[in-house]
């Protein structure tokens, strides 16, 4: 008596309750999106609904036994949770049902059941396992260890890549986040950040106006880190030097290389003069410059690569239409149409519960499960979105907030894995569903339809809920 007591002192009753809420929410949105009034005589529990009650009561049960397991057990037997998961990742490919051109699920009766959705708290205890174990910094000279952290990462996504599940393998990302929180040198966010600039700007304009973009970048941050401007001056005159030298070259031999290499070949010859000249002087910094230029310049010339030979045409077809909206809107544009044309109706306080058209009438598709988001804005308009934002960030907060008290290193990393895969679900999803992102095709949290995601997340989550409980812990 008095030790249950004292465990329900120790739970954090906020993170429960916003679980509660945006699960409730994400109940009565799901009924409103399928509910038909000439479906009255159907059996509840043979609709999207009913079987996703079941599924949140047996979601509600397995989080009460998460919170009777003892927390050691969960960093004990990390390891083995993780290696668990990536065999059933595997034998999915082998045995397991398609869906949608992908092999991602295991068929049990009427219900299926999808283990990738599982393998993101695997994931995320196998992560903090060995961070936590090894206690190491992110320096060269703890190069191993670096490897095998992302070793950890990415095996899961490659084996979602093959089902191929593109929208779940991306979810992956989120552990940049933590790895930052763990000592990961903020340069690496800025290099992805700029990677996907310069891929989406490099389907947008013209090759020869990028490479001078990014290249006027480069130069714009030496001059923003040199002490001696004379030094600056030195850049622009070696840069228009060596690009004078290579055009006039191109023009008097008649060699007929084209501009774009003409600027590279300049690029390139003008760095290593850098190289040597700042080796000289010992200023190091330029080397990151250089080498976050070099990035930019490579991500420019493989998008093509990327776009046209590794993505699948309806991924190209997703980005395309994120440009432009106007492209195919009866196919390939109609879902993002729709989506917009369901969110924008909403207007200020939306239309009412089970009042909405568009998504009760079948004219958003996948409006129970990826576009959810469509339902809450149309019924509820921009208030009850704000609210649900509200809700969301609340809980990412929290968990974020509550995950920096740990004293253990592995609760901690755990904690910061949880806030991260939640945050980066939920933005992901809303941004697709607003045309802010490609459709990808992944849930939101304790909201869309499906088992697999609901029982993932929930495990997630509680897992976390109980590690806070003993905080304290040395696990």
């Amino acid at each position: 008596m008095d030790n249950s007591s004292n465990i329900s002192s120790k739970i954090d009753w906020v993170i429960i309750l916003l679980y509660l809420i945006i699960v409730g929410l994400g109940f009565m949105n799901l009924y409103s999106s399928d509910y038909k009034s000439e479906e009255i005589q159907i059996s509840f529990f043979s609709q999207t609904y009913g079987k996703q009650l079941i599924w949140i009561g047996v979601s509600i049960v397995l989080a009460f036994l998460i919170m009777m397991i003892d927390s050691v057990a969960y960093s004990m037997f990390a390891y083995l949770i993780y290696v668990s998961v990536i065999t059933i990742l595997f034998l999915v490919l082998i045995i397991g049902a398609a869906t949608h051109g992908a092999k991602s699920w295991f068929e049990i009766g009427t219900f299926k059941i999808q283990p990738s959705e599982i393998a993101k708290f695997a994931t995320a205890l196998a992560v903090a396992k060995f961070i936590s174990g090894n206690s190491f910094k992110f320096e060269i000279k703890n190069f191993l260890n670096i490897v095998v952290t992302l070793a950890i990462i990415v095996l899961p996504v490659l084996l979602i890549l093959l089902q191929p599940d593109l929208g779940s393998a991306i979810v992956y990302f989120s552990f940049i986040f933590v790895l930052y929180r763990e000592g990961l040198p903020g340069v690496f966010l800025w290099l992805i950040f700029g990677i996907i600039i310069v891929f989406i700007l490099a389907l947008l304009i013209n090759q020869i106006f990028l490479t001078l973009i990014i290249t006027s970048v480069a130069i714009i941050f030496m001059y923003i880190i040199l002490k001696e401007k004379n030094d600056f001056i030195r850049i622009l005159i070696s840069a228009t030097s060596f690009f004078s030298l290579f055009y006039f070259i191109n023009l008097l031999f008649n060699l007929n290389i084209n501009l774009l290499y003409v600027i590279f070949i300049s690029i390139f010859a003008w760095s290593v003069y850098l190289a040597i000249y700042f080796m000289k002087k010992r200023f190091n910094t330029i080397f990151v410059i250089l080498g976050f230029l070099f990035a930019g310049l490579i991500m420019q010339f493989t998008t093509d690569l990327v776009f046209n030979k590794i993505l699948q045409p309806h991924q190209r077809n997703r980005i395309d239409v994120l440009f432009d909206n106007s492209i195919d809107p009866k196919g390939v544009g109609y879902n993002l149409k729709q989506s917009k044309i369901a969110i924008g109706s909403g207007g200020l306080s939306g239309k009412g519960f089970l009042k909405g058209t568009q998504t009760k009438l079948n004219f958003v598709p996948e409006h129970n499960t990826d576009f959810i988001f469509c339902t809450v804005a149309e019924e509820w308009g921009f208030i009850g979105s704000v609210i649900l934002f509200i809700l969301y960030g609340l809980l990412a907060i929290r968990i974020f907030l509550r995950a920096e008290r740990q004293i253990s290193d592995f609760s901690r990393i755990y904690g910061y894995s949880v806030g991260s895969i939640l945050f980066f679900h939920f933005f992901v999803n809303i941004g697709m569903t607003m045309g802010l992102i490609p459709v990808i095709g992944i849930p939101l949290p304790f909201f869309s339809y499906g088992g697999s995601s609901m029982l993932g997340f929930t495990i997630l989550l509680f897992i976390f809920v109980k590690l806070d409980t003993e905080k304290d812990l040395k696990l």
